[in-house]
């Protein structure tokens, strides 16, 4: 399975396009965000112009996806029942009224979903520009036997 950077970064006028740089961008920094605030870490935003073409950009993202897969593998019980402290929940409130708290195991579930959305956006756009963009299907991903993420430089 091509990793969707990869198909991105397999054309050049893909990996040079704004929007889909942008669209990639924005997956990585909520995960970034979410990731600091399970961790409760400082929330450092790099903006996209921070990355000086789409494989920096790849190469940010393969780094979030190893800092993640570090901090999965020591969650806990107690951990996933804690409460997600979100610094924009009261900008939230201007659309949903009261924003009720939710948990580092709901937020957890969050992430995937609003990647999965946006990477669907991404592959539309490499379709649209001629590209082939990859199988992103996740029953895909169990047929083939589970394999690890392929980025464009493994």
């Amino acid at each position: 399975m091509t990793s969707v950077f990869g198909a991105v970064l397999s054309n050049d006028r893909t990996a040079a396009d704004s929007g889909i740089r942008e669209r990639l961008h924005h997956i990585h920094a909520v995960q970034s965000a979410y990731f600091t605030i399970w961790t409760r870490a400082e929330l450092k935003y790099k903006e996209v112009s921070a990355f000086e073409d789409s494989a920096a950009l790849a190469r940010w993202g393969r780094e979030q996806h190893r800092r993640m897969a570090r901090f999965l593998a020591g969650l806990t019980e107690e951990k996933l029942d804690q409460i997600a402290v979100l610094p924009w929940a009261e900008r939230l409130s201007a659309q949903f009224g009261t924003v009720h708290d939710s948990t580092v195991a709901e937020t957890l579930m969050q992430v995937p979903w609003h990647s999965t959305n946006h990477r669907g956006q991404v592959l539309t756009k490499l379709r649209e520009m001629g590209s082939e963009p990859p199988t992103l299907d996740f029953i895909a991903w169990v047929w083939m036997g589970k394999p690890a993420a392929k980025w464009p430089d493994n």
